[in-house]
């Protein structure tokens, strides 16, 4: 679908499910429940609906709908630049390995990162990374008298880049692999048909999950109108599903 038949199959799924009893929405205002329909719908795929399997991993379905969403970043030693984050203190005087992360980052879904350790010893040991959010970060605090230590190698966002956080007795070795989800670009009423490329002028997920999109956006609205009938029908929906 384009924008605008996008807009259309909204409007025809909203009043055959209302029989015309309801009021019509503004074309704007049914773009804000197609985009909200639309980021529901990604994560639904990457955690499973209401956050229950199967996981994203487990279902080829969910990975194929949301396959133009998902970038692989492969780092080597060479490519990797290291800094300190200004607004995390903690990392005991040294530079951390960081990497650029896409403005449009929504979700994190697995990595590893090569390291090596001295508590147990490892040489050029492949550890997973495990993503924290940075107002987490104060927990993993490293100072003389704080030796933490943690199986997997800490993965935050701080000052808008991807910052890896080993603990006290490891150090980065060389490579990093990286899979996050970027978010979709907003869906316009001038966007054009899924062509399979990322870009803000086509539709960022492809046509066989456009008809979910509408699904959730009508019963977004649904809920809206606050309509006991159509209030009892959702909940119904959400029992069932």
């Amino acid at each position: 679908m384009t924008g605008t038949t996008i807009i259309s199959a909204f409007k025809q799924y909203y009043d055959k499910i209302t029989n015309l009893a309801a009021p019509g929405y503004l074309d704007a205002e049914i773009l804000l429940f197609l985009n909200n329909a639309q980021d529901e719908l990604v994560k639904d795929r990457v955690f499973g609906k209401n956050f229950q399997p199967p996981a994203f991993e487990d279902n080829q379905k969910q990975v194929a709908d949301v396959q133009s969403l998902i970038v692989q970043v492969n780092k080597t030693s060479a490519t990797v630049t290291f800094s300190t984050p200004t607004n995390y203190p903690g990392t005991n005087g040294r530079s951390l390995p960081m990497v650029d992360i896409d403005t449009r980052f929504m979700f994190f879904l697995n990595g590893e990162a090569k390291i090596t350790r001295t508590n147990p010893t490892l040489t050029s040991r492949y550890v997973p990374l495990k993503f924290v959010r940075s107002d987490y970060l104060r927990s993993f605090l490293q100072t003389g008298f704080n030796r933490p230590w943690y199986k997997d190698v800490i993965l935050s966002i701080v000052d808008d880049v991807f910052y890896f956080f080993p603990d006290y007795y490891s150090v980065f070795n060389s490579d990093i692999l990286i899979n996050y989800v970027r978010k979709p670009y907003p869906i316009t009423a001038e966007i054009l048909e899924y062509t399979g490329s990322y870009a803000v002028t086509v539709m960022s997920l492809p046509s066989p999950v456009h008809q979910e999109i509408v699904d959730i956006a009508v019963r977004h609205a649904l809920a809206t109108s606050q309509d006991p009938r159509y209030q009892s029908q959702l909940l119904e929906q959400q029992i069932k599903q």
